[in-house]
């Protein structure tokens, strides 16, 4: 399967920093209200902890697979598939894309070098 970066307007959730969905590769103009199978938030300074996890419900009951939030200041990225299989992984781990993106997998450091 191929992976195309989507655009999404005005949707019934938010938008993530990336998504990837299984889909054909999508001109930037098109449109569609289809969740990400991944959405990536990336926290930034500014972020409320409440905001971040507002995001990540609206994506998981919007039909997302998975969601990563990367963590840059604690060198993390958290794995959500729901409200309660979620794991936060550190340095020391290896990111998978587990069945959304089967055969993607690096090294969480890599993320942050």
């Amino acid at each position: 399967m191929r992976i195309g970066i989507i655009n999404y307007t005005k949707l019934p959730y938010s938008e993530p920093a990336l998504s990837a969905s299984y889909l054909a590769i999508v001109t930037s103009g098109l449109t569609t209200n289809l969740p990400p199978d991944l959405a990536i938030e990336v926290v930034s300074p500014t972020d409320k902890t409440y905001e971040i996890q507002e995001k990540v419900s609206e994506y998981l009951n919007a039909g997302a697979q998975m969601v990563w939030v990367v963590e840059p200041v604690l060198r993390t990225v958290t794995v959500y598939r729901s409200s309660n299989n979620i794991k936060t992984l550190t340095i020391n781990d290896f990111l998978s894309g587990e069945d959304v993106i089967e055969g993607f997998q690096c090294s969480v450091a890599e993320i942050f070098d």
